[in-house]
């Protein structure tokens, strides 16, 4: 199974400081989900923390914050979790479908750029 990467940019919609993040894409998830120190000196204001359910079926804990993911030019305010019980960040298609990409389309994109490996 080919694992697929996108640079996003995740930036604080307060005080609109952003950062370049590689994260993988992984069709289980609906939230991005991203290691907490990572984004640390974006200071995304956190909401609420709560347990989840990771697609595993491991449970973490993980806050909720809001942050806008920028993708190619196109952005959108959206939830994410944040969590160091995780080590990778990783998002769904559904993040860039928020975005106004297709499925199909993101993964043309991605393979054109050549971020897929196996």
């Amino acid at each position: 199974m080919k694992e697929r990467k996108a640079v996003i940019k995740l930036i604080n919609p307060e005080t609109g400081s952003g950062m370049e993040l590689s994260i993988i894409i992984d069709e289980r998830f609906t939230y991005p989900c991203i290691p907490e120190k990572l984004v640390e000196k974006l200071n995304l204001k956190k909401l609420t923390r709560s347990i989840i359910m990771l697609p595993t079926g491991e449970e973490i804990k993980a806050w909720l914050a809001e942050a806008i993911v920028e993708f190619r030019g196109r952005r959108a305010t959206m939830y994410i979790r944040l969590s160091d019980e995780i080590d990778k960040p990783r998002a769904g298609y559904m993040t860039f479908e928020k975005l106004g990409f297709s499925r199909e389309e993101l993964i043309e994109l991605l393979e054109g750029e050549g971020s897929t490996s196996s």
